[in-house]
């Protein structure tokens, strides 16, 4: 019985062992974001709703393996109305920093060459 659970506790161990490697490392990317974010020159002179959405995109692009996000989606994770995230979904397509996959649903993702 105890080498079972001598090899239950090194598998339980190893896992959270990578776990927590892969913690570190999307906790890294999430700084990185968050100070190219604040850097970024096309966000300066905007409201923060701008920088927000980009950041729920960012953490979609770095966690989730989907297409992206929706108008409907990013309202209701920001508390904002579906208006609001329009326009400044529209905003951040003309300044090239999201891409649009679809249509009805579209759906909206952080360009990968932005952290390129």
């Amino acid at each position: 019985m105890n080498c079972f659970i001598e090899s239950f506790l090194e598998i339980i161990l190893e896992t959270l062992s990578k776990m927590s490697g892969e913690l570190k490392e999307k906790i890294e990317l999430l700084k990185i974001t968050e100070n190219k974010l604040s850097k970024d020159y096309r966000l300066k002179d905007k409201d923060a709703i701008y920088g927000h959405i980009m950041f729920i995109l960012a953490q979609n692009h770095f966690f989730v393996t989907e297409n992206g996000l929706t108008i409907k989606e990013l309202a209701e994770i920001s508390n904002k109305s579906e208006m609001t995230i329009r326009k400044t979904i529209k905003e951040l397509l003309q300044v090239s920093l999201i891409d649009k996959k679809g249509e009805k649903p579209a759906y909206y993702s952080i360009r990968r060459k932005y952290f390129e």
